[in-house]
């Protein structure tokens, strides 16, 4: 498949490399020093998690025509490009599917009304990545998990179409995902990621003190639970459901489960990822802001945590442990188990009665 990558960032850059390496026919559009570096020296990659790199030609241009003909054109960036991209892709009436990955809490309409229904697919993709002096560092793994496509059709969901140019992506080496609603999906997405994101940045982007301050972790634990309820008031499903079951778990565990996942080597790679994305994260909050103000929910540990992406509000203080934690969740759990043992018991103890009552009477 003949395939455009508009914008050379570096996700694109990992995913069309390894495009090229399935036998596709991909071109990089890159403009000022990327596409100068890329015409210096290729396409380099390196691995933030082997530490290795790998060097390809690659085939650039500098612009998209409106008769210039691809397969597909995906457009791998920051939210906060899109409006200006958009006018471009949509002079392009000659390919057909015109994929929108990354971040997105505004929902389809407005990529629709540039691109077409017809043509828009949305996805995205779970790696994280920057570009320093002209090569493209990446981590196709955060923690435990592997990076993942996720492909929808915002309007039709799961269509042959789809599952054609899921097929094309697969031939990466990525897992893909088919999603129903990716609309729901990148949606719930930003329900987690903006409050753990501006949670690295309430600690002063520092993970370790993240994983240092109590306060900061019960705030952005707080902020996720504020962020999907106000999803649920706007009846928008959480996608996928195992998200909101965590978010359930009650909050002492929930705030061991993530102290222990912040400590963990791989999130460090990620730190890197969420240094670079400032201004995204910022239009990605006012997106979610809509949200909330048609939502009517009320949400100040959320509110807190967005504020935090302002560079005028000061980190907090390292250690900080002055909010408590809830613990009804744990006492409800005991509680039930308390009466199951009890339940279990008095079972025990009526059924060893009736055995002796049996016993003595046939003595």
């Amino acid at each position: 498949m003949k395939i455009l990558f508009f914008g050379s960032g570096p996700l694109a850059s990992l995913l069309a490399s390894r495009l090229m390496d399935g036998g596709q026919d991909v071109t990089l559009l890159a403009r000022g020093q990327r596409l100068a570096d890329l015409k210096a020296n290729g396409l380099v990659l390196c691995s933030l998690i082997t530490g290795g790199c790998t060097y390809q030609e690659v085939k650039l241009v500098e612009s998209l025509g409106s008769e210039d003909a691809y397969d597909l054109i995906i457009a791998v960036m920051g939210a906060h490009h899109l409006p200006e991209v958009l006018p471009i892709l949509a002079a392009n009436p000659v390919c057909q599917n015109i994929l929108i990955m990354g971040n997105n809490a505004a929902g389809p309409d407005a990529l629709a009304a540039s691109v077409g229904r017809e043509r828009l697919l949305m996805g995205f993709f779970g790696a994280a990545g920057t570009i320093t002096d002209g090569v493209a560092y990446y981590a196709d793994r955060i923690g435990r998990s592997d990076a993942r496509l996720v492909l929808g059709d915002p309007y039709q969901g799961v269509t042959p179409r789809v599952e054609v140019v899921a097929a094309v992506l697969e031939s990466s080496g990525f897992s893909v995902d088919l999603q129903p609603n990716i609309d729901a999906y990148l949606k719930s997405h930003a329900a987690a990621i903006l409050p753990l994101s501006c949670a690295y940045y309430l600690a002063g982007r520092d993970f370790d003190r993240l994983a240092a301050t109590p306060d900061a972790q019960l705030v952005m634990l707080r902020g996720m639970k504020e962020a999907l309820a106000v999803l649920r008031a706007l009846r928008i499903p959480i996608v996928p459901p195992v998200m909101e079951r965590t978010m359930r778990l009650p909050e002492p565990l929930m705030v061991s489960i993530m102290r222990r996942r912040l400590t963990a080597p791989g999130v460090r790679v990620g730190a890197v990822h969420i240094d670079k994305i400032g201004p995204e994260l910022t239009y990605l909050a006012g997106q979610y802001r809509d949200l909330m103000r048609l939502s009517g929910q009320s949400t100040p540990n959320l509110d807190r945590l967005l504020a935090a992406l302002s560079p005028s509000v000061p980190p907090i203080p390292l250690g900080s442990a002055g909010l408590k934690v809830d613990w009804r969740g744990i006492y409800t759990i005991l509680a039930a188990l308390s009466a199951l043992v009890a339940l279990l018991f008095g079972m025990t103890r009526r059924r060893r009665t009736a055995d002796h009552r049996r016993t003595t009477a046939d003595g």
